[in-house]
């Protein structure tokens, strides 16, 4: 039953060790996932920037017709809407890695308070164990006297 105990709390310590892994692994991702959007932006507002700065050039230097001013700015606002529908997935795998990460936090925190308890629960049993362990050895002590004694009367009595 000790082994079991002992077993089941090493079994908990490596479920804990794993848990960590996994929360630092989704930290990562994370931080990997923020880094990644911040630098989409910046692309994209320089992207942005520079496509909006071309349109004014071209107007200036080469009067460009009025239409062909429309049909730039519409594929413009086609980039943009594909950046902001790329923008709100990353946002989305963002909001899901962390909802994935807290509810890792959660088990992580469960799993060391059983292995807390487990922890206790193991030194219950040793300090029992080592009790009884006592409580035999006296009793073997006393029966060592009570046969030392009868076989002491068996020989006066011979």
């Amino acid at each position: 039953s000790l082994e079991k105990k002992v077993h089941e709390n090493d079994g908990l310590k490596d479920s804990l060790k794993r848990s960590q892994e996994a929360v630092y692994k989704f930290e990562q991702k994370a931080a990997d996932l923020e880094s990644l959007l911040e630098t989409k932006r910046c692309e994209l507002k320089a992207d942005y920037q520079s496509a909006l700065e071309k349109a004014q050039d071209e107007l200036d230097t080469c009067n460009i017709a009025k239409n062909d001013i429309a049909a730039e700015l519409r594929t413009s606002k086609e980039e943009l809407e594909k950046i902001r529908a790329s923008n709100e997935s990353i946002e989305s795998k963002h909001s899901e890695l962390k909802r994935e990460y807290d509810n890792k936090s959660k088990k992580e925190k469960t799993i060391r308070g059983e292995l807390a308890q487990k922890t206790q629960m193991l030194s219950i049993v040793q300090s029992n164990e080592k009790a009884l362990q006592e409580h035999v050895a006296s009793l073997e002590s006393q029966i060592d006297r009570l046969v030392q004694d009868y076989e002491t009367k068996l020989k006066m009595q011979s």
